[in-house]
């Protein structure tokens, strides 16, 4: 058993060792910054806080968000029940009208996602972290995607 520990949690690190998720991030030059709290946890006050501080990773990338872009950039805030202690769920996602190649039809697609689950301590510390932690390799996977 103690050997299926260490291979789970070395391949834990290896998988986590990379920047890159399955997504690409290259030709997203412009998008419409979202921000939904669907939650008693968090309250509304973070929207405004998280929207801000997605427009300014948006600006400092290049990304541009004038007129009104088909593609999103979105949070999506909700709660997880964890026995009594309360836990957020928080997913940074780029949306878009794509066409499938079979049929040529376009859809709407999420073509990147990454997301945090975690237990409230503190919520404006909590929120903020793991906030910065998702635009942060977001950022990092945008620049090299973009070289």
């Amino acid at each position: 058993m103690n050997i299926f520990k260490i291979l789970l949690i070395a391949v834990l690190l290896h998988v986590n060792s990379f920047a890159n998720t399955p997504f690409m991030l290259t030709g997203l030059k412009r998008a419409y910054p979202v921000v939904e709290i669907h939650n008693d946890y968090v309250p509304q006050k973070f929207k405004e806080i998280i929207l801000q501080k997605l427009k300014a990773k948006m600006t400092t990338l290049g990304i541009s968000m004038k007129d009104y872009p088909q593609r999103s950039i979105a949070f999506l805030i909700t709660g997880v029940p964890i026995g009594e202690e309360p836990a957020v769920h928080v997913k940074l996602l780029v949306g878009e009208e794509v066409k499938r190649i079979d049929d040529g039809e376009e859809v709407f697609a999420v073509t990147y996602s990454a997301e945090k689950i975690f237990e409230v301590f503190n919520i404006d510390e909590d929120m903020n972290e793991n906030i910065d932690d998702l635009l942060e390799s977001f950022a990092k996977q945008y620049k090299e995607d973009n070289e």
